[in-house]
């Protein structure tokens, strides 16, 4: 992953994530991802949307979002497939 940022901005990012209605991707897959995105979006993401989320993907972060801190739930949207 290659992201151009403009020298001396501030950048808010906002993301949206398409399951497509698919059941989770494996934890190691996972963690991955979260991993770059941590280094890639250091305090510039300003929402995260992750739409058609399935009863699974709904499950999981109602578990994980117990260990995430209150300003960064604030930013987290997951909406389900209807």
């Amino acid at each position: 992953m290659e992201f151009m940022f403009v020298p001396g901005r501030i950048e808010n990012w906002i993301m949206v994530i398409d399951t497509g209605g698919k059941l989770l991707l494996p934890v190691s897959s996972l963690e991955t991802i979260i991993k770059k995105l941590a280094v890639v979006y250091s305090s510039c993401l300003e929402k995260l949307y992750v739409v058609n989320a399935n009863f699974m993907v709904k499950l999981a972060y109602a578990t994980a979002k117990k260990f995430i801190h209150p300003q960064t739930q604030q930013k987290i949207e997951v909406l389900s497939e209807s």
